[in-house]
């Protein structure tokens, strides 16, 4: 079996027509998220499952910047959109659609339904560094508030890695989900450490049960399970020969730059990509990798530069 999974942004409005008072039932507009899974057992003639741009022209070409209202013949709420894409793309058996953060709707073809590589298992327990509630200090959601749940233990040593891996505290999945869920943020970050080394699908699953956003901060060196809301991606081979990527896809390239020309890695896929100047703990070298990297940003206007706002605000 083949599968292949694509993913598209579009800016849309709608108004819905609910038995009830409610805002949506007023014109407004979403700027959504969907990943449409398709999969085959053969390949066809020209080797693929579905042709990736096939699947944008029968989406994004028709949704985009538009009212769906006018296109769509049924009440146009997440769900319903999520099963009529999934209707529209050859071999396609799911699609997940989020129409804001924190709000994500998700079809599956009768019969489709696949079979977790990770069952629920609550009483399976993982080291766990630290669970705390903050700021996103870094990238595209900084200054977002959010619970943070740190893993011990990593495939890598990076040196300027911040994390003490021998430290931790074995918890099942029903007990971290029960720490996180003392907190209001809808936002939470799966970091470590390398979380990719034991995420399971079904702590996705159990956080989004209770409402949450689940976001990964990853090396990429392993993959992910697909019920993850947002990745971010952080390769760290240009300081571990072990840190090539496997992943060819994310939300958000997160780079960290030395001062030396960085890795762009050209044939990643990410929504936006990041350059982050390296704490050294040296005043001196971090103002020159600072230049440094504020002028590549300049250079290429592709990147745009994240800063490490906690340490700014003084926050965890």
């Amino acid at each position: 079996m083949y599968y292949i999974s694509k993913r598209i942004e579009i800016s849309y409005s709608h108004q819905l027509h609910l038995d009830y008072e409610s805002k949506c039932n007023r014109p407004h507009g979403h700027n959504g998220i969907i990943t449409v899974y398709c999969r085959a057992e053969e390949l066809d003639h020209n080797g693929m499952v579905t042709d990736f741009t096939h699947v944008k022209q029968r989406v994004q070409d028709k949704l985009d910047h538009r009212n769906v209202n006018e296109i769509l013949d049924f009440s146009t709420t997440a769900e319903n959109m999520a099963r009529w894409i999934c209707e529209q793309v050859p071999n396609a058996y799911k699609v997940s659609f989020q129409e804001s953060e924190g709000n994500v709707a998700v079809y599956v073809k009768p019969g489709c339904e696949m079979p977790t590589s990770n069952p629920p298992m609550p009483h399976r327990s993982m080291k766990i560094n630290e669970i705390f509630y903050s700021l996103q200090g870094e990238g595209f959601w900084a200054g977002t508030p959010a619970v943070f749940v740190r893993f011990s233990g990593c495939n890598l040593r990076c040196s300027f890695c911040d994390t003490q891996h021998e430290t931790g505290t074995m918890l099942s999945e029903a007990e971290i989900v029960a720490k996180v869920v003392q907190w209001p943020a809808r936002h939470v970050v799966i970091t470590g450490g390398e979380p990719s080394l034991f995420l399971t699908a079904s702590l996705v699953e159990q956080l989004h049960s209770i409402g949450k956003f689940v976001a990964v901060e990853t090396n990429g060196t392993h993959p992910l399970p697909e019920q993850v809301d947002w990745v971010t991606l952080s390769p760290k081979d240009a300081f571990e020969a072990k840190g090539t990527p496997v992943l060819n896809r994310c939300d958000e390239l997160k780079v960290v730059c030395t001062g030396t020309p960085p890795p762009t890695y050209p044939h990643i896929e990410a929504a936006h990509r990041f350059l982050q100047p390296c704490d050294l703990g040296d005043e001196t070298e971090n103002r020159h990798i600072m230049a440094y990297t504020v002028e590549f940003c300049k250079a290429h206007p592709e990147w745009r530069l994240s800063l490490q706002t906690h340490k700014i605000a003084g926050i965890r």
